[in-house]
């Protein structure tokens, strides 16, 4: 078998050169479909070198969350949002060709908690793993 055709199937000539241009011809007319180079899947290795340098990241993370730092450029300020207004609500886009908009909830006294330690972590992470 060899393209999903029994070669020895005398009801069937296989003709390989055609297989191949029907083939090509399929992933051409699929290329206007592609918007773009295909990615790597992000690295699911620990970032850090050593358990001693991930510890150390904790305690950092622990000083900072103790210090109340907040970093900027992670839409936590009211400057960041659009009219200064808390967005209580996002809209996502989903669905084939986005076709679907859902409204995601945003409640303040949930999300607002969660989203200032997700900035903290990350701001952190990426000034030590450089």
């Amino acid at each position: 078998m060899k393209f999903g055709v029994y070669q020895d199937n005398q009801h069937f000539p296989v003709d390989l050169a055609e297989i191949q241009m029907l083939a090509s011809g399929i992933a051409e007319t699929q290329r206007s479909q592609v918007r773009h180079e295909p990615i790597s899947s992000p690295d699911h290795r620990n970032p850090f070198i050593d358990r001693d340098a991930e510890g150390e990241y904790w305690r950092a993370l622990g000083q900072v969350v103790d210090d109340s730092v907040i970093p900027a450029g992670y839409g936590l300020f009211a400057d960041e949002w659009e009219d200064g207004v808390y967005p209580v609500i996002e809209k996502i886009k989903v669905g084939w060709r986005a076709g679907k908009i859902w409204e995601i909830s945003l409640a303040e006294p949930i999300w607002q908690h969660r989203s200032v330690l997700w900035a903290q972590g990350l701001n952190l992470l990426t000034r030590v793993v450089q």
